[in-house]
Parts: C-alpha cells; sequence; structure tokens
C-alpha cells in the first residue's frame, strides 16, 4: 500500500466519524457537558419537624445540589385555585434553627 492510499483512508475514516457524530448530536464539547451534569443531584429521604409550638414529625424527599450545595424539599399539593401541583421548595439557609 502506498502513501497515497493510506492517506485516503486515514482521511475517510475521519470524515465517517465526523459525520457519525454530527448525525447523533453527540460531539466532543456536548459530551463534556452531558458528563458534567450526570450525578449532579443527590436525591434523600429523612424525617423533620415542623411547628415549634406543638412539634409535628414529618417524611420527606430532599434533593441536594452537589454543585451550589442547595437543598429543596419535594411538596405536593393544591394550589390557590385547587389545582393539583407538585414541586421542588429550596430550603432557605436563614430558617436553620439557631445553635446555642
Amino acid at each position: 500500500m502506498n502513501r497515497l492510499n493510506a492517506a485516503i483512508i486515514v482521511i475517510a475514516a475521519v470524515l465517517l466519524l465526523a459525520v457519525g457524530n454530527a448525525q447523533t448530536g453527540r460531539g466532543p464539547s456536548q459530551t463534556a457537558s452531558t458528563q458534567a451534569a450526570v450525578g449532579r443531584y443527590q436525591l434523600l429521604t429523612g424525617e423533620y419537624i415542623y411547628n415549634a409550638e406543638t412539634p409535628v414529625n414529618s417524611k420527606a424527599v430532599f434533593r441536594i445540589d452537589t454543585v451550589t450545595g442547595r437543598t429543596s424539599l419535594y411538596s405536593v399539593g393544591r394550589d390557590n385555585q385547587g389545582r393539583y401541583v407538585e414541586y421542588w421548595h429550596q430550603i432557605d439557609e436563614s430558617l436553620r434553627p439557631q445553635q446555642q
């Protein structure tokens, strides 16, 4: 096999890879950004106490953003119009009980 044939085979292989990546939408930059988002959130179940006057134990699902550290509580209920809603309620740091 001479150099010209080898060069043609290499160019054809590179073009096939480039076309394949373009058709599947998996270019190098997209793969890197997708990998960064995988595993970003941790879901945990736990209990918490609310209403300081009459403490009530409640079980819930919590979502922790491992990039920002923000924590959210999964909430289910009805909105003002009576429609069923599900949402993540962000837990505010200022709501923490004061350590004495």
